[in-house]
């Protein structure tokens, strides 16, 4: 999730660059994971951090984006700089309490502050593939142009237009006023054209 610290800065700043662009469509947060209901609407204290979420054995240096590139892990912190070192993440604080993540809400708000009114997306968790809590946590939109965006892969733990797709309303019961129906089909009508 975004960071809170620099997300709804970042926004304010860049919806009021953008606020009279009626072409714009604004994307909060691409692919939000690892975090509860709770936490994507309101923001929260991650758990633990970068290292928990397996930065260094499956992000950054697994992808090649740092092992033989001169300078990019070391310089910016992702390995030797404090957050693998044993101790050295303690006192940043990224082992003892992860890091503060903003929620959709403040997200978008962001947005609103400057005067944009043009449509916001928020994604679901898992990537973007779970949208199962989005009404239930649907951030409150004082101009109503907020959708839900979906990310659906293959490989996504649901990929398939059932597994998507709402259920669909049971139908209602007949009132006990309107007639039978029969389950014989009936006649049409006779033709009342003149001949």
């Amino acid at each position: 999730m975004a960071d809170a610290d620099h997300s709804p800065a970042f926004w304010s700043s860049l919806a009021t660059a953008l606020r009279s662009d009626p072409g714009v469509v604004f994307d909060l947060y691409n692919e939000p994971h690892d975090i509860s209901w709770s936490c994507w609407l309101n923001g929260c204290w991650t758990a633990r951090g970068w290292k928990a979420r397996g930065w260094k054995a499956r992000g950054w240096k697994a992808r090649g984006w740092g092992g033989e590139s001169p300078g990019l892990e070391k310089a910016r912190g992702w390995n030797g700089g404090g957050l693998e070192k044993p101790g050295a993440g303690k006192a940043r604080g990224w082992k003892a309490r992860g890091w503060k993540a903003a929620g959709m809400q403040s997200l978008l708000d962001a947005v609103r502050s400057t005067g944009a009114t043009q449509p916001v997306l928020a994604a679901g968790l898992n990537w973007g593939g779970d949208l199962s809590g989005w009404l239930t946590h649907e951030p409150s939109d004082p101009d109503h142009q907020l959708a839900a965006s979906a990310h659906i892969y293959s490989c996504s733990a649901c990929n398939t237009v059932t597994c998507s797709s709402p259920p669909s309303p049971p139908s209602p019961p007949p009132s006990p006023s309107s007639p039978a129906r029969s389950a014989k089909p009936t006649a049409p009508p006779p033709s009342s054209t003149p001949t």
